[in-house]
């Protein structure tokens, strides 16, 4: 049997495939937020990723990718966050705080994007 770090890590390994599998990555970052980037998941805790580019992510991919996480068997909640939407600069702030980079294009200041 798996313990819950074993599945919690299989989780995001999926979840990091998937995404990386649909996007652009020489246009976009992608980045797990939250408390599972700061180590902090619980249990329950859901996944947050995060995306940031030079414009939008074509909201179609966003749809097709929060599908394959509803329809998976996932033991947890996916929350996809298109940060060039976030005009709030609070949320902004306290996403940015942890943050592990699943891809960050060479061409792109991700970082400075997300402050």
């Amino acid at each position: 049997m798996k313990t819950l770090s074993e599945r919690q890590e299989e989780a995001l390994t999926y979840c990091r495939e998937i995404v990386l599998k649909h996007l652009d990555l020489n246009r976009y970052g992608v980045f797990l937020f939250g408390s599972r980037a700061a180590g902090k998941g619980r249990r329950h805790s859901d996944i947050d990723i995060g995306f940031i580019g030079p414009e939008p992510i074509n909201p179609a991919i966003l749809d097709r990718l929060q599908e394959i996480f509803d329809e998976s068997d996932l033991l947890y909640k996916v929350d996809l966050v298109d940060f060039s939407q976030i005009r709030d600069g609070d949320f902004k702030r306290i996403a940015s705080e942890s943050v592990q980079w699943w891809n960050s294009p060479a061409n792109l200041s991700a970082e400075k994007l997300l402050n």
